[in-house]
């Protein structure tokens, strides 16, 4: 199956089901804002694979036993793991077993096109703040962001315990899982969900910018400080902070020396 989806930066929902009345109808109140692509069960868990996904859609015309295949396979995978998804039912019957294989969002057919419009928007629009909120905490430039108390709380304690472990190379994602209590595919999910970056990116950043804090001081020198954020391999280094700040570390020292 190709892939349709332009590549840009709008929220793209897969609509997982065979019915298209409601998914045509969504489509045309998306356009300009995302991008919805339909597909059935079949096709399902080739397609997570070809494309970036922001939501799923599971049908109401999706049988029972098929939703829960979906969400186990989805779920079960820590790659796909933080995808949210809703799920449309008739009944209210199977809400609580949905839930708890990994629905995220649960709403009864027939529903009003407008309120589940509204419903999908409010989800995107979650996820883009809480991931400039992060961006805000890398040092990106400041926005006016509100971030809900216990999503605020996974990330301060998660950033806490990897600024503990900077200077232990060998700290990993499977450490940080262990320090959170948290299985690996909950952590990335909601890790993903919260920042837009994987648990291992999520690592790296706050490794280069604590990097970037120890290279205004005087006489900071690049090797040192390079090994102080536990990563031991002076070209990973370079690399990776020049590809985030746009500068080797040794030109942003500098900048920041002058500007002292």
């Amino acid at each position: 199956m190709k892939n349709t989806f332009r590549q840009n930066a709008v929220p793209k929902i897969l609509w997982a089901g065979n019915d298209p009345g409601l998914c045509d109808d969504i489509r045309q109140r998306m356009s300009g804002f995302g991008e919805i692509q339909k597909c059935d069960l079949q096709q399902f868990l080739r397609t997570i694979q070809e494309i970036r996904l922001d939501l799923l859609i599971i049908g109401n015309d999706v049988t029972h036993s098929q939703a829960l295949f979906t969400l186990e396979e989805l779920k079960s995978e820590s790659a796909n793991a933080h995808i949210p998804v809703m799920l449309l039912a008739d009944s209210t019957f199977f809400e609580l077993e949905y839930l708890h294989a990994g629905a995220d969002h649960f709403l009864v057919c027939p529903i009003r096109p407008d309120i589940l419009f509204a419903r999908i928007k409010t989800i995107l629009e979650n996820q883009r703040r809480l991931k400039l909120h992060f961006r805000k905490q890398a040092g990106l430039p400041d926005e006016d962001i509100v971030v809900q108390d216990q999503d605020k709380l996974l990330l301060d304690n998660a950033t806490r315990i990897v600024e503990m472990n900077l200077d232990n190379s060998a700290f990993n994602v499977q450490s940080l899982v262990y320090e959170m209590h948290m299985s690996q595919s909950v952590l990335y999910r909601r890790i993903k969900e919260i920042t837009g970056c994987s648990v291992i990116e999520f690592i790296k950043t706050i490794r280069l910018m604590k990097a970037a804090q120890l290279l205004h001081q005087p006489h900071a020198r690049v090797s040192e400080v390079a090994y102080m954020v536990g990563i031991e391999d002076p070209k990973n280094f370079r690399t990776s902070f020049q590809r985030k700040y746009c500068l080797s570390p040794s030109q942003y020292a500098r900048m920041h020396r002058l500007q002292g």
